[in-house]
């Protein structure tokens, strides 16, 4: 995390994941690639000499620029064309004479006949609109013809913009990877093959924020109809006779929540959509005793936080429901 004016904090780009054979699949399109619905422009470069660079542009208009926060992050995929004898490499990214903040993310790998090809990725932060410039040089002094594709991470429908209506989308993609029916590239700000945290953390930093930047709280209970009808074990989650019920939570809205029953950050786990009041419900199976589900909650501005919440399951009083504490005479 890195600190900002304000006391705010903001996630740094990570290191990019282990990943999967990329190449974004065949089109008929003039580039031979088929962008991901949030692209924001495909263009041909050609370097012609060694050691030369070569530009290419795209325009940020302003539905693409994050409103009330600092700067937006957009992803660069540089890819030779078919004939191209072309090894790019991404030098920078800029506005005019300026240079814009970059992360260089995969670098070019040459790959044997037959397999996929291979894409240089960066991504850059900017603050306004405009037209930006792509600097890429050939590695080893190899020259030929390239696109560049340019993203908005996070902007899963392609509507330009980053909001709550890419929330369920994303969570719907979320834990998958390239070739699984509910895959989406939209989703995959790195366009590795796999969408997880880094994914997650790339589109909340791109989110367009619902409420003020306020302290980020989460309350958790079961809901209401699964709770236990009569005073269960001391516990600091809830107590149920039934073993599929409904977890339901109120954070800050624009949250994307993970759930996380086996405490392992590092793989892929179900995700869940926040509306615009930040409620979420998650169905959750028991096993007999005590269940942890813990929720990791990443919002608009940046911050994590995670909050476990334990349910005890009572299996052998299911039959005994409609159970009423006794009266005193």
């Amino acid at each position: 995390m890195t600190r900002h004016p304000r006391g705010r904090s903001r996630p740094r780009l990570e290191p990019l994941e282990p990943r999967l054979p990329l190449s974004l699949p065949p089109s008929t399109n003039t580039f031979g690639i088929s962008p991901p619905a949030n692209a924001l422009g495909v263009s041909l470069g050609n370097l012609t000499r060694p050691d030369a660079i070569a530009t290419t542009s795209v325009t940020l208009v302003p539905r693409n620029i994050t409103p009330h926060k600092q700067s937006t992050i957009f992803g660069v995929f540089v890819q030779p064309t078919a004939t191209s004898g072309l090894d790019p490499r991404i030098v920078a990214v800029k506005e005019g004479g300026r240079t814009l903040p970059l992360h260089l993310g995969r670098p070019y790998r040459p790959q044997a006949a037959g397999q996929p090809t291979d894409q240089a990725v960066a991504f850059f932060k900017a603050s306004h609109a405009g037209t930006v410039s792509i600097l890429v040089a050939g590695q080893n002094h190899t020259t030929g013809t390239y696109t560049a594709l340019t993203t908005l991470p996070g902007d899963v429908n392609g509507d330009g913009q980053v909001t709550l209506a890419d929330l369920p989308p994303f969570a719907k993609a979320y834990g998958t990877s390239r070739g699984n029916p509910d895959y989406n590239p939209a989703a995959d700000a790195s366009l590795n093959g796999i969408i997880n945290l880094f994914d997650a953390k790339a589109l909340e930093y791109n989110m367009t924020p619902v409420t003020p930047n306020t302290r980020l709280t989460a309350a958790v209970n079961l809901a209401p109809a699964d709770q236990a009808p009569y005073p269960g074990p001391k516990n600091s989650g809830g107590d149920t006779l039934k073993r599929k019920v409904d977890i339901v939570g109120a954070t800050m809205p624009g949250s994307i929540v993970v759930e996380v029953r086996d405490g392992n950050l590092t793989t892929p786990h179900k995700a869940i959509a926040t509306n615009a009041k930040g409620y979420f419900t998650v169905a959750a199976t028991n096993s007999q005793g005590v269940n942890t589900t813990n929720f990791l909650i990443i919002d608009p501005y940046g911050r994590q936080l995670v909050r476990n919440f334990p349910v005890f399951w009572i299996p052998f009083a299911a039959p005994h429901s409609k159970y009423q504490p006794p009266t005193t005479s």
